[in-house]
């Protein structure tokens, strides 16, 4: 079950990117490309699914699943750029800190488990997940901190 389930990860991880592009594309009123997506998705799935199925089992149904997402995400990507002026450079520009976060947590959660001569698994599965939280929370935190502010200002009723 394990390599299926880190095949399945990376599932998740396509799967939200090529869901994130939906909302813009509605938001243009063109509805028409997530009909025309979905369609390509469904041809994918069925071109993939039977022969990564039969050849390579359960992990080869995960990978047919996986890259179907993967093909989706490129797909809803360059739709979204061809409705939206400097559209790669706006997805920069709006996720380089939640990457660089995550690189971080992934680097802190790594170096837990390599480093950490903690025998006990729940314990060490804590310590890897605590520690990701803080490097991540930091990282948020210090290059985000007018964010921080202003949502502590709205909690307060200042504004």
């Amino acid at each position: 079950m394990v390599p299926i389930l880190q095949i399945l990860c990376f599932l998740g991880l396509f799967r939200g990117m090529a869901n994130a592009f939906a909302p813009i594309q509605l938001a243009v009123n063109r509805p028409e490309i997530q009909s025309r997506n979905k369609t390509i998705e469904l041809v994918l799935f069925i071109s993939f699914s039977y022969p990564f199925t039969i050849k390579w089992g359960l992990i080869g149904a995960a990978w047919a699943v996986t890259l179907v997402y993967l093909m989706s995400a490129i797909v809803n990507a360059l739709s979204s750029a061809s409705l939206i002026p400097s559209f790669f450079r706006v997805l920069l520009q709006a996720s380089w800190i939640p990457l660089l976060a995550t690189l971080g947590l992934m680097l802190s959660t790594w170096s837990v488990l390599s480093w950490a001569k903690i025998s006990d698994g729940l314990l060490q599965f804590m310590a890897a997940g605590i520690s990701g939280f803080i490097v991540y929370s930091v990282i948020i935190f210090s290059l985000r901190k007018q964010m921080f502010k202003d949502l502590w200002r709205n909690v307060l009723g200042l504004d």
